[in-house]
């Protein structure tokens, strides 16, 4: 599964930074799935992300194999040879070729390609970005930061121990619940499928986010109410249904053993005071 649905591109080299403190990125691109490979140098400094997919990546004349999720880089003026077996995922961020000895002399360049061996917080950085930056919540010079923290953590998360594949297989699964919060997971046959063992599943899942999978997917549902609560006038009968629950009742009493509060005290103390002072009243 991608991580979006669609391909991205953002030019930021025209955007002014009001308060510089990064290297200025002047682009950024997203590929849902690239299929060309690339065989000339660049005259920019630029890191790929590969998310998902394989391929091969040229480093001192040597292809060496590329398995996602992986970030492979493009030094200025380097002749570069890469890309994918038949497809793979790509985010990629463009610098000034200036931009280059800066990245040396602090060591993300010692090896010119690097695994991620946990993608956790890696995934939720690289959506949260483009969340802000797509709808121009976020200013150029936060993404400049935002983006040199994600290099730095990918290259922080190198050294760290190989996930699993029953690791790698449960961070997907928490990222798909997450998405779509109101979709039935059957748990036990989703592990099965994949030749794992319920126990097995069930003792790294919580190892991994200490609680069981059904309670984040409420969790989740939780988040999407009181968003639906507080910005919509959906009346709470429809919050439930549109959550996947046939009976509001017990959507209640539910909302309120997680959140200590009515659907009702909850809008009214999160919306009434904020549209009534704004908006006048309704």
């Amino acid at each position: 599964m991608s991580l979006f649905n669609q391909n991205h591109f953002y030019h930021m080299e025209s955007f002014p930074r009001i308060y510089p403190a990064g290297q200025e990125v002047q682009s950024i691109g997203y590929m849902k799935a690239k299929k060309d490979w690339i065989k000339h140098s660049f005259a920019s400094m630029n890191f790929s992300f590969i998310l998902s997919g394989r391929g091969y990546y040229s480093s001192g004349g040597v292809l060496h194999p590329v398995q996602a999720p992986v970030v492979i880089t493009q030094s200025p003026g380097v002749p570069m040879h890469y890309g994918p077996d038949r497809v793979w995922e790509e985010l990629f961020f463009i610098f000034p070729a200036s931009c280059h000895s800066w990245f040396e002399t602090r060591g993300f360049l010692k090896t010119p390609f690097w695994k991620i061996h946990q993608t956790g917080d890696i995934i939720t950085q690289i959506r949260d970005m483009f969340y802000n930056v797509s709808r121009n919540q976020i200013r150029s010079d936060q993404i400049d930061i935002a983006i040199q923290r994600l290099i730095l953590d990918s290259r922080m998360e190198s050294s760290l121990p190989r996930e699993s594949p029953l690791q790698i297989f449960i961070h997907k699964l928490h990222r798909e619940m997450e998405q779509d919060c109101t979709a039935s997971f059957d748990f036990h046959a989703l592990v099965r499928e994949r030749g794992y063992s319920p126990s097995s599943f069930r003792r790294t899942w919580e190892k991994m986010f200490e609680v069981p999978p059904g309670q984040i997917q409420i969790e989740f549902r939780m988040r999407q109410a009181c968003r639906m609560l507080a910005e919509t006038d959906l009346p709470v009968k429809e919050i439930a249904g549109e959550l996947g629950y046939s009976d509001p009742l017990y959507f209640s009493k539910l909302f309120k053993k997680k959140r200590t509060e009515s659907p009702g005290q909850y809008r009214k103390r999160t919306r009434e005071p904020y549209f009534s002072s704004h908006f006048g009243s309704r």
